[in-house]
């Protein structure tokens, strides 16, 4: 399994070292254009030297499945990634999980009004609000042998009745003791015995929440349709180009340098305290090009350095640093 939320070594030594240039980056995209004029959107382009075969997040077991997934759709957790070391914090989440005395069941509430992107899944085409139910559905999900998961591992053997639901025949209609809904809000979950690293699979993409009726409307073609609740949506995608567009139903959160771990000491000096108060994500669309290995890397365009250009550009050292950039793309 991952090291899910502790970095050390020299991994976390190139953290150290890149996420100053990273942040600068950031900061230098400014806030999204709000004028309607396709012209000026402020668009971060980044390359990777590999492409995803399936955007289901069921299947987002490579780091460039992933890059995009926990982009376009939403986990109940994730890290942040300006704290030392990172600490992992709500997202779909209302709070950090109520968890029994002896560690086997976690109540989660969720955020309410956090809606799905528009898609002609969903009646008149319009989005419906993310439910606790979906969680659920979205975890069965791994254990239904049709969905091909790569993912169950994470959760084999942990969750109470989850595997005998898959070995009876992964029945949806069918309730799993160790994982339901109490409410539209609310999700249980009982474990088969302790894991503290529960939590820390929450924020990673294969727990990523989808949408019944995108599943049961697109089929394995899901794979190139992703509907899900996060700051962006899939415009196009193919074996050399993905595009994202920032989701115009995505929440307004308002982003706090304090609740994200920044520290004034260490991290000041990089004007980053120009993001405090703004309503993320800060770029309006994402373009991925994936690079062959034999292909080489392309040329830096002008305004690689993010001044007066409508192009935002992270620098090429942070292109393996998926940690790193996760903080970047989400906020970007």
């Amino acid at each position: 399994m991952n090291n899910l939320g502790r970095l050390n070594g020299p991994g976390k030594e190139m953290i150290r070292r890149l996420l100053p240039a990273l942040l600068l980056m950031l900061v230098g995209c400014g806030e999204p254009d709000n004028t309607g004029d396709s012209g000026s959107l402020k668009t971060y382009r980044h390359s990777m030297d590999g492409a995803p075969s399936s955007l289901d997040p069921a299947h987002a077991s490579t780091i460039y499945a992933n890059f995009l997934v926990v982009n376009l759709y939403d986990t109940l957790y994730r890290y942040r990634y300006l704290a030392r070391p990172y600490e992992i914090t709500p997202n779909l989440a209302e709070s950090l999980p109520e968890i029994s005395d002896d560690g086997l069941v976690y109540t989660i509430h969720l955020k309410r009004g956090v809606m799905f992107s528009d898609d002609p899944v969903f009646p008149n085409g319009e989005g419906r609000e993310v439910l606790a139910s979906d969680f659920v559905y979205s975890l069965k999900r791994h254990f239904d042998p049709a969905t091909l998961s790569q993912g169950s591992w994470i959760w084999q053997d942990r969750i109470a009745g989850l595997d005998a639901w898959k070995e009876n025949g992964s029945d949806y209609d069918r309730d799993v003791p160790g994982l339901s809904a109490t409410g539209d809000h609310t999700i249980r979950i009982e474990l088969t015995r302790p894991f503290p690293q529960l939590v820390h699979t929450l924020a990673q993409g294969f727990s990523a929440v989808v949408a019944p009726e995108a599943v049961r409307h697109y089929g394995r073609e899901m794979s190139l349709h992703p509907v899900g609740s996060g700051p962006f949506r899939l415009t196009s995608f193919d074996s050399a180009r993905a595009t994202l567009e920032r989701n115009p139903g995505f929440r307004k959160e308002i982003f706090r340098l304090a609740q994200e771990g920044f520290d004034p000491e260490t991290q000041g000096g990089m004007n980053i305290e120009s993001l405090e108060g703004l309503t993320p994500p800060f770029v309006d669309r994402i373009q991925v090009d994936f690079i062959g290995e034999d292909a080489g890397q392309p040329a830096a365009e002008p305004g690689h350095q993010g001044a007066a250009t409508d192009d935002c550009h992270a620098p090429q050292g942070l292109h393996g640093d998926m940690h790193a950039l996760q903080l970047f793309i989400r906020y970007a």
